[in-house]
């Protein structure tokens, strides 16, 4: 139900506020320099990565979006915004001539938003991503003398790590415009992490 005026610019941030326990936020994952850790409002970047798809293909002015340090499952490749209180904010302008509105529906697990204004013209939005670089995870094995000889177990699982162009065509009134590339986004390799046994023991027998 927000709106936001002509000119104006939206503020994620601002918006939404701080994500604390006393406004009924919980902890979840979320990822920092060392990993993926659990904090409150973890999770909260798949709202504002769908709002960042709606605006998209809404054909807004991006104004401010950052891209995750590592992949993440809910949305393509290049198509993520993240959000941190204090630091990271996405930010939207409302470069039209009318106001617009966001509604926003959450059901069935399934996250909706949709942005409501005056239609001018006819206007649809693709986007395509280029993959430009992958980066394989490597496995690091850390001795565990509490379990089993040749036992194995996994900490963290690795995922790989990407460098991607992010490209939108427009087409108004069914004149399609030029290609242009709208984000590059470098996402980082997460190693897998693996405690490993001791070494099994063979004995040897001598026979005479």
């Amino acid at each position: 139900g927000y709106i936001v005026l002509p000119g104006e610019m939206f503020s994620f941030n601002r918006v939404v506020g701080e994500r604390t326990k006393e406004r009924g936020y919980e902890n979840a994952a979320i990822y920092s320099s060392s990993g993926i850790e659990e904090e409150l409002g973890g999770g909260i970047c798949q709202v504002s990565s769908t709002l960042y798809i709606a605006t998209l293909h809404a054909n807004l002015k991006q104004s401010a979006r950052h891209y995750h340090a590592y992949t993440v499952s809910y949305v393509d490749l290049g198509l993520d915004a993240t959000v941190y209180w204090g630091s990271l904010d996405y930010i939207f302008t409302n470069d039209t001539d009318y106001p617009i509105r966001l509604t926003t529906e959450c059901k069935n697990g399934a996250l909706t938003i949709s942005i409501i204004g005056t239609k001018t013209d006819e206007i649809s939005v693709k986007t395509r991503v280029q993959i430009l670089e992958t980066y394989q995870p490597e496995t690091i094995e850390e001795l565990d003398e509490t379990l089993e000889p040749g036992e194995r177990q996994i900490e963290q699982h690795g995922k790989i790590g990407y460098k991607v162009e992010t490209y939108k065509t427009v087409t108004i009134n069914g004149v399609t415009q030029l290609e242009v590339k709208i984000s590059t986004s470098n996402y980082k390799k997460i190693d897998e992490k693996v405690k490993v046994g001791p070494p099994a023991v063979t004995t040897a027998s001598e026979t005479e």
